[in-house]
This record gives structure tokens, sequence and C-alpha cells, in this order.
């Protein structure tokens, strides 16, 4: 698998308590995921036969998975995830 991308700067910004602010770390986020976005691996389309692989990382501030497919021999992305951390009060609910 590529590198992680850290996406939270841009996450921040769809917050609906928050004021949108552009700063210089979402450039940069925005930046890495694009790049990371446009360049393989590209996403796959399943296929009926070939072992599913499913990759996950948690931390502090977010939880992200891969679903993967082997298909001739090669590790296919299939579809990406991820998920922002919960703020304390969300997770006790």
């Amino acid at each position: 698998m590529g590198t992680k991308i850290n996406a939270v700067p841009l996450q921040r910004l769809t917050d609906f308590k928050s004021q949108f602010n552009w700063t210089a770390e979402c450039e940069a986020a925005f930046k890495r995921l694009k790049n990371a976005l446009c360049s393989s691996p590209m996403l796959s389309y399943s296929q009926s036969s070939g072992m599913f692989i499913l990759d996950t990382d948690a931390s502090n501030i977010g939880v992200s998975a891969t679903l993967s497919q082997m298909q001739d021999n090669e590790e296919k992305v299939i579809e990406y995830g991820l998920q922002p951390s919960l703020e304390k009060t969300k997770r006790r609910t």
C-alpha cells in the first residue's frame, strides 16, 4: 500500500460549527490528496474471484480503511474509506 494521506485539515472545513478558513495546511493537504488520487494505484472494479484484503488503521484523529482484491497476482485497490474520530461526547452516545 502507499503512504497514508493526512486529510484532517480538509475534513475540519466541513464541520458546520467551524468557520471556513483555507490555510497553508489545508492547501498542502489538498495537494497531497490530489496527487495521491491522480497517481497509481487507481481504483479497480471487484471481480467474482480473487481474495479480498481489508487494511485498517486507527488513531486519535481518525480511522481509515482500504479494500483491495488480488487480481492477476497483483493487489488492486477497490475502495478507500476515511472517518475522522468522533468527539468524546459523540462517542458516549
